[in-house]
């Protein structure tokens, strides 16, 4: 309304355009992974881990820009399960990770938390280190207790 007002009120010789233009913008934001594993294995000495329950359009949204304006950062994605990405999708998390070009695991397939393939990057990883792939988390385990054996 208030912009047909605006409309109604320019002189008929003032030759005008309604929202002609799309002139792109950009938010600075800030993304804090979940997880960084220090691996001197990786390509860059370390990679990030984003855990996900739900991956909704505004996490694949934001995972998207993070990457676009992080290119050369490893940034990989754990599932907890492969869900759709919405209701009547034909595509799942993990179909998204694959087109999108990120690492991926779905723990709700392997009922690991972190592929052993992952782990063996970082030093450290032994028979012990590998009983955790399987270990349910106690409520006592803090995240900011949790730290890989180097």
């Amino acid at each position: 309304m208030f912009e047909q007002n605006f409309a109604d009120s320019l002189p008929k010789e003032v030759d005008v355009k309604y929202e002609e233009a799309k002139l792109s913008y950009t938010l600075e934001c800030y993304y804090n992974p979940d997880w960084k594993f220090i691996c001197p294995g990786s390509q860059l000495g370390y990679f990030y881990v984003e855990t996900k329950g739900v991956f909704d359009t505004n996490e694949r949204r934001k995972m998207l820009n993070v990457k676009r304006c992080n290119p050369l950062e490893d940034i990989r994605l754990v599932f907890m399960q492969d869900n759709f990405l919405y209701k009547g999708s034909k595509v799942r998390y993990s179909e998204w990770a694959a087109i999108h070009g990120f690492k991926y695991h779905v723990v709700g397939k392997t009922s690991t938390f972190v592929p052993r393939e992952w782990l063996q990057e970082c030093s450290g990883f032994t028979v012990a280190t590998e009983k955790l792939l399987t270990a349910k988390p106690t409520k006592e385990r803090k995240k900011s207790e949790t730290k890989v054996q180097t």
